[in-house]
């Protein structure tokens, strides 16, 4: 019975991570949130992130997306959460705001790897831009698109995140954190181990 309940399929990998941005050195500037989602891995609709828990003591603005994008409209605060899918190549979901001291938000990414074999994972990145929809600052991104950080879609159970850092000139720099979040046990599979553990003790007394 034990054997039978574990041996079902074995779920896609997800990763939830948690971003956190101090602004205090920006209070009152403009600026737009620009969330990327690159369909890299020729699979279309394979991958989803899910932008949650978002908070800024900023004020938000207008919205605009491109692609593969759901947006609901909670009160307060504003759009989110907001879905991406890499229905396309290039999907963003863009966020103005004026910046307060801080803003953070829960990403969950499904780890969904396309079945052809590609080499060229899915990815997401994140921008802080300005009004003009050019990066805030400069940052440490090899690419030089200045992202404040990367993720590969990979399998990766907990993501491979690349976390850039600030290289603006002058100033106090700006600083950011991106963390795994633990995802805990789901209740019903903490009973039904409970419930196995008591099945197998019974038997052994009978």
């Amino acid at each position: 019975m034990a054997a039978f309940l574990w041996a079902g399929p074995t779920p896609a990998h997800a990763t939830t991570l948690q971003f956190s941005l101090n602004t205090a050195a920006l209070n009152g500037t403009a600026a737009s949130l620009a969330f990327d989602f690159i369909g890299n891995d020729g699979l279309a609709g394979n991958n989803t992130v899910v932008v949650s828990n978002f908070y800024t003591s900023g004020t938000l603005g207008n919205n605009s997306f491109s692609g593969g994008i759901a947006v609901t409209h909670p009160s307060p605060p504003g759009p989110f959460p907001v879905t991406l899918t890499d229905s396309g190549f290039f999907n963003e979901f863009l966020q103005e705001l004026t910046l307060g001291d801080t803003v953070s938000f829960t990403l969950n990414l499904t780890e969904q790897l396309a079945s052809s074999g590609s080499s060229t994972p899915d990815s997401f990145s994140f921008f802080l831009l300005d009004a003009s929809l050019l990066p805030l600052f400069a940052t440490s991104d090899p690419l030089g698109a200045d992202a404040l950080f990367a993720v590969d879609i990979n399998g990766t159970p907990s993501g491979t995140r690349y976390l850039f850092n600030y290289a603006g000139t002058g100033g106090t720099p700006v600083t950011w954190t991106l963390e795994p979040v633990a995802v805990p046990l789901p209740s019903t599979a903490l009973l039904v181990g409970v419930g196995l553990l008591g099945w197998v003790a019974g038997r052994r007394r009978g």
